[in-house]
Protein backbone atom coordinates (compact mmCIF):
# COMPACT_ATOMS: atom_id res chain seq x y z
CA UNK A 1 0.00 0.00 0.00
CA UNK A 2 0.91 3.25 -1.02
CA UNK A 3 1.44 6.17 2.08
CA UNK A 4 0.40 9.35 2.60
CA UNK A 5 3.50 10.96 1.60
CA UNK A 6 4.14 8.81 -1.10
CA UNK A 7 0.96 9.80 -2.60
CA UNK A 8 1.99 13.72 -2.16
CA UNK A 9 5.20 13.20 -3.62
CA UNK A 10 3.73 11.01 -6.78
CA UNK A 11 1.05 14.07 -6.99
CA UNK A 12 3.81 16.87 -6.32
CA UNK A 13 5.82 15.35 -9.14
CA UNK A 14 3.22 14.80 -11.73
CA UNK A 15 2.11 18.88 -11.47
CA UNK A 16 6.10 19.65 -11.52
CA UNK A 17 6.05 17.41 -14.81
CA UNK A 18 2.91 19.31 -16.10
CA UNK A 19 3.84 22.76 -14.76
CA UNK A 20 7.31 22.51 -16.59
CA UNK A 21 5.54 21.15 -19.84
CA UNK A 22 3.54 25.00 -20.12
CA UNK A 23 6.97 27.06 -19.62
CA UNK A 24 8.44 25.16 -22.41
CA UNK A 25 5.49 25.64 -24.78
CA UNK A 26 4.79 29.20 -24.18
CA UNK A 27 8.37 29.76 -24.50
CA UNK A 28 8.63 28.19 -27.94
CA UNK A 29 5.20 30.52 -28.82
CA UNK A 30 6.67 33.26 -27.85
CA UNK A 31 9.98 32.53 -29.55
CA UNK A 32 7.88 31.83 -32.94
CA UNK A 33 5.97 35.33 -32.51
CA UNK A 34 9.20 36.98 -31.64
CA UNK A 35 10.17 35.97 -35.19
CA UNK A 36 7.32 36.57 -37.09
CA UNK A 37 6.94 39.56 -35.59
CA UNK A 38 11.00 40.63 -36.58
CA UNK A 39 9.73 39.44 -40.09
CA UNK A 40 7.23 41.59 -40.53
CA UNK A 41 9.37 44.32 -39.14
CA UNK A 42 12.50 43.72 -41.55
CA UNK A 43 9.71 43.27 -44.87
CA UNK A 44 8.25 46.89 -43.68
CA UNK A 45 11.83 48.22 -43.39
CA UNK A 46 12.63 46.96 -47.22
CA UNK A 47 9.34 48.22 -47.87
CA UNK A 48 10.14 51.88 -46.66
CA UNK A 49 13.67 51.74 -48.08
CA UNK A 50 12.64 50.83 -51.40
CA UNK A 51 10.14 53.64 -51.42
CA UNK A 52 12.41 56.27 -50.27
CA UNK A 53 14.87 55.41 -52.99
CA UNK A 54 12.35 55.83 -55.34
CA UNK A 55 11.76 59.06 -54.54
CA UNK A 56 14.93 59.84 -54.35
CA UNK A 57 15.56 59.17 -57.63
CA UNK A 58 12.45 61.38 -58.74
CA UNK A 59 14.26 64.29 -56.49
CA UNK A 60 17.47 63.53 -58.01
CA UNK A 61 15.99 63.88 -61.66
CA UNK A 62 14.04 66.98 -60.30
CA UNK A 63 17.11 68.55 -59.09
CA UNK A 64 19.14 67.51 -62.97
CA UNK A 65 16.47 69.05 -64.83
CA UNK A 66 15.69 72.28 -62.70
CA UNK A 67 20.24 72.80 -62.81
CA UNK A 68 19.76 73.01 -66.87
CA UNK A 69 16.85 75.19 -66.78
CA UNK A 70 18.92 77.51 -64.35
CA UNK A 71 21.88 77.56 -67.02
CA UNK A 72 19.46 77.97 -69.89
CA UNK A 73 18.21 80.81 -68.08
CA UNK A 74 21.54 82.46 -66.84
CA UNK A 75 22.91 81.86 -70.67
CA UNK A 76 19.60 83.76 -72.05
CA UNK A 77 20.19 86.51 -69.71
CA UNK A 78 23.74 86.82 -70.47
CA UNK A 79 22.56 86.92 -73.85
CA UNK A 80 20.26 89.89 -73.18
CA UNK A 81 22.77 91.76 -71.30
CA UNK A 82 24.96 91.67 -74.23
CA UNK A 83 21.94 92.49 -76.74
CA UNK A 84 21.19 95.34 -74.00
CA UNK A 85 24.46 96.59 -74.19
CA UNK A 86 25.21 96.73 -78.49
CA UNK A 87 21.08 98.06 -78.48
CA UNK A 88 22.73 101.31 -76.08
CA UNK A 89 25.10 101.95 -78.84
CA UNK A 90 24.45 104.17 -81.67
CA UNK A 91 25.89 101.94 -84.23
CA UNK A 92 23.90 99.17 -83.22
CA UNK A 93 20.66 100.92 -83.87
CA UNK A 94 21.97 101.87 -87.01
CA UNK A 95 22.37 98.69 -88.26
CA UNK A 96 19.41 97.31 -87.34
CA UNK A 97 17.35 100.20 -88.80
CA UNK A 98 18.87 99.96 -92.16
CA UNK A 99 19.11 95.87 -92.24
CA UNK A 100 15.52 94.81 -90.41
CA UNK A 101 13.49 97.80 -91.23
CA UNK A 102 14.73 98.95 -94.24
CA UNK A 103 15.54 102.59 -93.56
CA UNK A 104 17.63 104.91 -94.79
CA UNK A 105 19.28 108.68 -94.58
CA UNK A 106 18.06 111.92 -96.46
CA UNK A 107 20.49 111.58 -99.50
CA UNK A 108 21.04 107.85 -100.03
CA UNK A 109 19.53 105.22 -102.01
CA UNK A 110 18.63 101.58 -101.52
CA UNK A 111 19.85 98.64 -103.76
CA UNK A 112 18.39 95.39 -103.40
CA UNK A 113 19.57 92.60 -105.26
CA UNK A 114 17.71 89.05 -105.44
CA UNK A 115 19.35 86.25 -106.12
CA UNK A 116 19.02 83.37 -108.38
CA UNK A 117 18.48 81.48 -105.17
CA UNK A 118 15.62 82.79 -103.58
CA UNK A 119 13.90 82.91 -107.03
CA UNK A 120 14.27 79.19 -107.69
CA UNK A 121 12.69 78.58 -103.67
CA UNK A 122 9.71 80.89 -104.70
CA UNK A 123 9.16 79.16 -107.46
CA UNK A 124 9.40 75.73 -105.58
CA UNK A 125 6.58 77.62 -102.95
CA UNK A 126 4.25 77.99 -106.16
CA UNK A 127 4.40 74.71 -107.09
CA UNK A 128 0.73 73.66 -105.42
CA UNK A 129 -1.46 70.83 -105.24
CA UNK A 130 -4.22 69.41 -107.20
CA UNK A 131 -7.20 71.22 -105.29
CA UNK A 132 -5.01 74.40 -104.82
CA UNK A 133 -4.98 74.59 -108.62
CA UNK A 134 -8.78 73.90 -108.98
CA UNK A 135 -9.66 76.37 -106.17
CA UNK A 136 -7.65 78.68 -108.25
CA UNK A 137 -8.96 78.15 -111.48
CA UNK A 138 -12.38 78.65 -109.86
CA UNK A 139 -11.51 82.01 -107.91
CA UNK A 140 -9.88 83.31 -111.34
CA UNK A 141 -13.00 82.65 -113.03
CA UNK A 142 -15.43 83.72 -110.52
CA UNK A 143 -13.21 86.83 -110.27
CA UNK A 144 -13.10 87.14 -106.65
CA UNK A 145 -9.26 87.55 -106.77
Amino acid sequence: MITFSQRFKKRFKDKKKRVSRQPRRWKELFSIFLVVLAGIFLIFLITLNLKIGRERAKLQRELTNIQGELQKSQAGREELITKLSRAQSGDYLEKVAREDLNLQEEGEKVVAFVLKERVEEGEKDKEETFWGKISDWLLEKLKIR
